[in-house]
């Protein structure tokens, strides 16, 4: 078992009377696709800047809650509108492969998928990962004013 000889950490906030602060805990939230056909449907990614011409994007989503979700999608792009439906895709075959929270955290605007490739969380073939953060990954990032 291992043992600190002095917990505080450096702030150096006392807490009255005589106690030092050893932590800081946040609370944040935490966004998950519960549908990827509907969440397309209904954004359709209209914010975004379009490809100049018609696209087509095969994704291979890992999602170990619901598993109706777990394959491929395909993602195309024309008559200014982003489609999906599923297919039968292995994750080689895919051009991008990511778990559903990596998926949601760069379709909500948290990540960039480049950021992900960075990370060795994913990898992308034949598109830019750029590119594709250009046209799915929205500029701000989600608001929450609930309070809890």
């Amino acid at each position: 078992m291992y043992q600190l000889n002095d917990p505080r950490n450096d702030t150096n906030r006392l807490i009255p009377s005589v106690y030092h602060e050893v932590a800081q805990v946040g609370s944040g939230l935490m966004y998950r696709i519960t549908s990827i056909e509907n969440f397309v449907k209904l954004t359709s990614f209209r914010s975004l800047p379009r490809p100049v011409k018609p696209v087509s994007i095969t994704l291979f989503v890992n999602d170990p809650f619901m598993m109706q979700q777990n394959g491929g999608y395909k993602l195309t792009f024309i008559d200014d509108s982003w489609n999906v439906v599923r297919i039968e895709v292995s994750e080689k075959e895919a051009n991008v492969v990511l778990s559903i929270s990596d998926l949601s955290s760069w379709w909500m605007g948290c990540v960039s998928l480049t950021q992900f490739v960075h990370y060795g969380r994913t990898s992308v073939n034949d598109y830019s990962a750029s590119d594709l953060d250009k046209w799915f990954k929205p500029h701000t990032k989600p608001i929450c004013l609930t309070s809890f």
